[in-house]
């Protein structure tokens, strides 16, 4: 019994130690903020979060389906994978075309998707962040890593069976990854300058020659598309073995001995030189230009652990390091060596965007409230990466823990915004906590915030719009006004029609980017609705004016019933199953309302069995339907014509439908003989 006492005492020692003992709070309200970047990742590697391209057409319509999911829960910017593994989601003549776009590296996909992408993301009012791995090669294609064929073996043994494994194992798999890439592709051209990352190639961060390549790929991006943000995440030396690059440390470093300490050292400074190096040539770019590109990473939550009673200074414990975060714990730092928190204070990027997967009672707190110091005194924005898709990994996780972090992030002052791994999740939520979680997050933004982006040091006052015009359309109204060039935007109230409002932060309504000289605002509002819209400048330095300009609308709209014009369909009377009917026609509306023009066919009578939507071209309308495998006597089609409040209807002509084998002339037969039929009953019922 007493040796069961000890050993409970010691486990319960060992938990004091290890478990963080520092008492957050997680407040109970949330006020949605005016500035606030909120984004998802969309993952392109092993078509995580977007699937191959199958046609132009398809390609579109899955990225639209992006931002209309994204959109949804009032994001404001996409994070998009554009070169997974040394590849290309866009023409290039440095990068190949990536098999995850297309199904194999280097095949065209006959147009240039990320300009049409980055051009729709705009006009939608949000941000394009195209990310990059600068380092990764490929997926796994090594059947073992180096350190686990080199376990147990130390000392000079060690560099003897590490050639070894080099030439039984690494080259020859390394020949057959390469043979299988496209030429351009810089990793089959450069062999030289690769190294092993776990199981996987990377390009090695140590040498010039890569450096220089990321610079130019990078240029290459900036210059001929106007994304607004070069991203990177935590893939840096990423499962590098010290023994793949400890030949190449000791002879750019000229050093007689081996040292481990200053080995991982010369790693940092690699990244760092390629971090500041992006930096100087954005810095460069962006010089004279309007639009600004801006250059962020999203690094591993924990940068280092602080020096403490069980982390020593002598271990991974690190002066300015996280408090409570385990000594072990996984970090930029210390397992990518990655120096983040060196590339905040030199303010060599404009965001950083840690990956805080941790749960709340978990680091997430450390790890948030150590960030939030970091970048005080700084330029550089931060932004929290949360990860829903844990819901796959704990199922002790709760469905309100993602608002909570919401809730708790928020109390910080420097935290700016979010960003969701991934977007699957949000698009095909797979558990019922997933769901819920997700329509938490959407009761918590309710409209979409103003990019931080817009934010500017400046010292001039808000100023109000002029020239504002508003006039009422079917269900909706329509706002437009001259912009001020001193605003980054504008907050929008709205009332009932003589009711009173405050007009504070967590009763804006909508906010409006002050992205273009003049501005029209549309609105959703019923034809009789009495309302009143008050419309307040916010400074480019995040300050709302004390003035507004204010919008009654008081008189009711009279919606004008939109009119079909003509509806024709072929001019047969007989069609056999299988053919094809034409159908054109045209359509009007007086208020020059968006109309919606929907298709119907039946083939028993008022049952329609199908429906096509049909696309408009200057009100005008022309389809081809093919008609399905039932054979009728009564075949006809309805057309209805929508605008947000009207229908109008009508019916085109019968025509009969018989077995697909029946030639023209037998079907036009076929039609004589049930008219005649139809005329001879009709005379024998009047006869009755």
């Amino acid at each position: 019994m007493r040796v069961v006492r000890k050993i409970v005492i010691i486990m319960m020692m060992g938990l004091l130690i290890t478990i963080p003992i520092h008492a957050w709070s997680v407040p109970s309200d949330y006020t949605q903020p005016i500035f606030e970047l909120r984004g998802s990742w969309v993952s392109t590697v092993s078509n995580l979060d977007f699937e191959k391209q199958t046609s132009i057409e398809q390609y579109k319509q899955n990225y639209i389906k992006v931002l209309n999911t994204l959109q949804s829960f009032h994001m404001n910017a996409v994070f998009f994978q554009v070169r997974p593994t040394n590849d290309a989601f866009y023409q290039s003549s440095l990068n190949p075309w990536s098999r995850f776009l297309t199904g194999a590296e280097g095949t065209n996909p006959g147009w240039d998707p990320l300009a049409w992408m980055v051009e729709v993301t705009h006009e939608r009012g949000m941000e394009f962040h195209a990310w990059l791995n600068p380092y990764r090669v490929s997926l796994d294609v090594f059947s073992r890593t180096v350190n686990e064929y080199l376990t147990g073996i130390y000392g000079d043994n060690r560099d003897h069976y590490y050639q070894v494994y080099m030439d039984t194992f690494y080259t020859p798999e390394l020949q057959a990854a390469l043979g299988a890439m496209n030429a351009l592709n810089f990793a089959k051209r450069n062999p030289d300058l690769l190294i092993q990352g776990g199981v996987r190639i990377l390009l090695n961060p140590g040498l010039e020659e890569v450096r220089n390549f990321i610079y130019d790929t990078i240029h290459e991006i900036i210059t001929n598309y106007e994304v607004d943000g070069i991203h990177f995440d935590d893939y840096f030396y990423n499962d590098v073995s010290l023994d793949s690059d400890k030949a190449l440390f000791m002879t750019q470093t000229e050093a007689s001995t081996y040292d481990v300490t200053n080995h991982k050292n010369w790693r940092r400074a690699n990244v760092d030189a390629l971090i500041e190096g992006i930096h100087n040539r954005i810095v460069t770019f962006n010089e004279g230009k309007t639009h600004k590109v801006q250059f962020g990473i999203s690094p591993a939550g924990g940068w280092a652990p602080a020096i403490s009673e069980t982390c020593s200074a002598n271990g991974y414990g690190m002066e300015e390091g996280m408090e409570r975060f385990p000594c072990n714990g996984y970090s930029s730092y210390h397992d990518l060596f990655a120096d983040t928190r060196k590339w905040v204070k030199e303010e060599w990027i404009d965001y950083i965007l840690p990956q805080n997967y941790y749960e709340l009672g978990r680091y997430h707190e450390e790890i948030t409230d150590w960030w939030n110091r970091t970048v005080e005194g700084t330029s550089v924005k931060l932004y929290m990466g949360l990860g829903p898709f844990k819901f796959n990994e704990y199922s002790y996780l709760q469905e309100n823990e993602y608002i909570n972090q919401l809730r708790f992030d928020e109390q910080y002052e420097n935290v700016s915004g979010y960003v969701l791994f991934s977007y699957r999740n949000l698009l095909y939520p797979n558990s019922t906590k997933m769901i819920n979680s997700n329509n938490y997050i959407k009761s918590y933004w309710t409209r979409t915030s103003l990019l931080p982006s817009l934010l500017e040091e400046s010292t001039e006052l808000p100023t109000n719009p002029s020239n504002v015009v508003a006039s009422r359309r079917n269900q909706k109204v329509e706002i437009t006004f001259n912009a001020s060039p001193t605003n980054a935007g504008y907050a929008v109230y709205r009332t009932e029609y003589q009711e009173p409002i405050t007009m504070n932060e967590s009763n804006i309504y909508h906010l409006i980017p002050n992205t273009q000289d003049n501005i029209t605002y549309f609105d959703t509002i019923e034809n009789d609705e009495r309302v009143t819209y008050y419309i307040k400048p916010i400074s480019k330095a995040g300050v709302m004016g004390d003035e507004y300009v204010r919008v009654d609308l008081v008189e009711p709209f009279v919606n004008q019933i939109p009119t079909i014009k003509s509806f024709h369909i072929s001019s047969s009377e007989v069609y056999a199953v299988g053919n094809t009917i034409h159908l054109e026609g045209e359509v009007e509306d007086l208020d020059e309302d968006d109309l919606e023009v929907e298709l119907f066919y039946a083939f028993d009578g008022d049952r329609y069995r199908t429906s096509i939507m049909v696309e408009l071209a200057f009100n005008q309308f022309s389809v081809d339907f093919k008609i399905p495998n039932n054979v009728s006597n009564e075949a006809h089609f309805k057309i209805e014509v929508r605008d947000a409040t009207d229908t109008t209807i009508e019916l085109s002509k019968t025509f009969y439908v018989v077995k697909s084998d029946v030639g023209f002339l037998e079907r036009q037969l076929y039609y004589v003989v049930q008219e005649l039929s139809k005329t001879f009953n009709s005379i024998l019922t009047f006869g009755e």
